[in-house]
Formats: structure tokens, C-alpha cells, sequence
């Protein structure tokens, strides 16, 4: 088992997350509250799969909750950009969620391959 409070992408996309929370904690209007909720989880659930794939027993099981962390990073992705065509957000909100999670999701994609080719090495013998 891993000690998920160590990474760093685990860090930052608890940081983002809390933050995302913060920033649209205060949005009321008409509308929003289904796509703010949804925005929320999806941020959230990029460090909870992250945590819950640290504590798997193997490296495959470990990629395979990055790649979902991964997806929840797109659909995050989506709901930040409707939220700022929706208004509910500023274009500078916005550009600094999107760069933070941009930079979320190409640390996890490099991890997650990371993490792949150990799983295939130690599979094969090396």
C-alpha cells in the first residue's frame, strides 16, 4: 500500500478541489445548482480515486483508478467550461481552474503510465 497523502498529484488535486468548492460555494444562480454539484464531485473524485487506487494491491489495479481519476478530470474539464459559459464563473476563475487541471491531468497520465510499465515489468519477469 501506498501512502497516498505523498503524491503530489494527490496534493494538487485535493488543493483544486477544495478550491473549486470555495469558488462555487457562493454561485446561486437560477440553474446552476445541478452543474455546480456536478463540477464539485467530479473535482473531488480525481484525489478519491487516486487514494482508493493507492490502497489497491497491485500497480494494474493502481492504473486502472488513475485512468478513471483521468476521466473524472475530462468531465470536470467539461463542467468548468459550461460553468463559465453559463456566467457563473469569470474568465479569470476560469482560466486558473483549467490551467490547474490541465496540468492535473497530464501529471496523471504520465503516472498512470508510469505506473502501467511497472505493472507490465514486474509481470514479466524483470
Amino acid at each position: 500500500m501506498r501512502d497516498f497523502k505523498k503524491l503530489t498529484i494527490w496534493q494538487r488535486s485535493h488543493r483544486l478541489a477544495i478550491q473549486t468548492h470555495h469558488l462555487l460555494a457562493g454561485v446561486r444562480e437560477r440553474g446552476s445548482a445541478a452543474t455546480r454539484n456536478q463540477l464539485q464531485r467530479a473535482m473531488a473524485s480525481i484525489p478519491s480515486n487516486i487514494s482508493e487506487g493507492a490502497g489497491k494491491r497491485t500497480d494494474r489495479e493502481f492504473a486502472r483508478y488513475l485512468d478513471i481519476a483521468l476521466g473524472s478530470a475530462k468531465e470536470a474539464e467539461n463542467h468548468l467550461a459550461f460553468s463559465r459559459d453559463m456566467g457563473w464563473l469569470d474568465s479569470e476563475q476560469y482560466e486558473k481552474l483549467d490551467a490547474e487541471l490541465g496540468e492535473i491531468r497530464r501529471m496523471l497520465f504520465a503516472f498512470a503510465r508510469t505506473v502501467r510499465d511497472r505493472s507490465t515489468h514486474a509481470s514479466s519477469g524483470d
